[in-house]
Order: structure tokens, then sequence, then C-alpha cells
């Protein structure tokens, strides 16, 4: 069985909340999410490959929780490898995850575009 993109239980217990003027709560963590998603990726990768390990702590923290709160669990594991290279200033041994974190990341956005979609379906 595999695992999915988005755990839907951590979707499903921010659906009943609501947001500002009255939108979906989970909506509009979703659009900050994919605002910020970008930057927070190529911050990453750009303080990586400059081995600026302080960098990579503080977005990899950022990103994990975040990540986590919308259900991205596989991403959030990236992400705390990362986090945990950056406070031990070593940066070396992850650099074989960059693809696959590039590749979850694309996944992360692609499944709350859909889940977007679906909110933006369903009655206020």
């Amino acid at each position: 069985m595999t695992t999915p993109i988005l755990d839907p239980l951590a979707l499903d217990q921010l659906r009943p909340f609501k947001g500002h003027e009255g939108g979906s709560l989970l909506g509009n963590l979703i659009q900050v999410y994919l605002d910020l998603l970008p930057n927070r990726v190529e911050g990453l990768l750009a303080a990586h490959q400059e081995g600026d390990a302080n960098s990579v702590f503080k977005i990899a923290h950022t990103l994990k929780s975040t990540s986590a709160s919308l259900g991205a669990y596989q991403l959030q594991g990236m992400c705390q490898r990362f986090e945990d290279a950056g406070r031990l200033d070593n940066l070396a041994g992850i650099a074989d995850l960059i693809p696959m974190f590039e590749a979850e990341t694309a996944k992360v956005k692609a499944a709350l575009l859909d889940e977007q979609k679906k909110l933006g379906a369903m009655p206020k």
C-alpha cells in the first residue's frame, strides 16, 4: 500500500473551520502554503548549494511544520532530514535527497491544487 501524498485525516481536521471572510480555513492554509512553497524550495536548494547550514536549518524547519499541518508527511520527513543536517552543520550527506525532495514538493503542490479545486466546488 502506498502512502498518500496528503493524509486525508489531517485535511479533514481542518475542514470544519472557517477562515478569513467566512471562507474555508483549509483553503486559506493551502493558498498560503502554495504561495510560499516556490521561494522556500528555491531558498533551501540555494542554501544547500552555498553550504549555508543555518539557512538550510531555518527553511527546512518552517517547511517541515507547514507540510505537517497539511498532512504532507513524506515531505515533512524529508524536511526533517534537511533540518537535522543544518543543525549539525553537515550538509554533505543530504545531497542525494535533493531529487526526491524536488519530486515530492511537486507531488504535494499538485495534490494541494486538486484539494483547492475540490474546496472551490464545495458550498461555503
